[in-house]
């Protein structure tokens, strides 16, 4: 499953990367995937599928990801979702 975020100015390509655009288990483990970015759209492809009955936390922390102006994300920002039918708190 992809995930994608959808930004409000065009996204530079190189400021898209691990560090920037973080994908994880709710206990802390890094998920592998690659990114694309078109335009302002910016999406993860997990390497391999994710777990059943599994919550992810998907991070942008500040100063990551930038505009082709080379404005960052002034603040992080997280969201949690779930594979299961319930969220397991980080």
């Amino acid at each position: 499953a992809r995930i994608g975020l959808s930004f409000d100015e065009m996204v530079e390509f190189k400021s898209v990367f691990e560090g920037s655009f973080r994908v994880a288990t709710a206990d802390g483990s890094a998920v592998e995937g690659l990114f694309a970015v078109s335009e302002n759209l910016v999406s993860f492809q997990p390497i391999e599928l994710l777990a059943p009955d599994t919550s992810y936390v998907v991070t942008v922390p500040a100063g990551g990801i930038t505009d082709f102006n080379g404005n960052a994300v002034d603040r992080e920002w997280s969201f949690q979702f779930s594979t299961g039918a319930e969220l397991s708190s980080p």
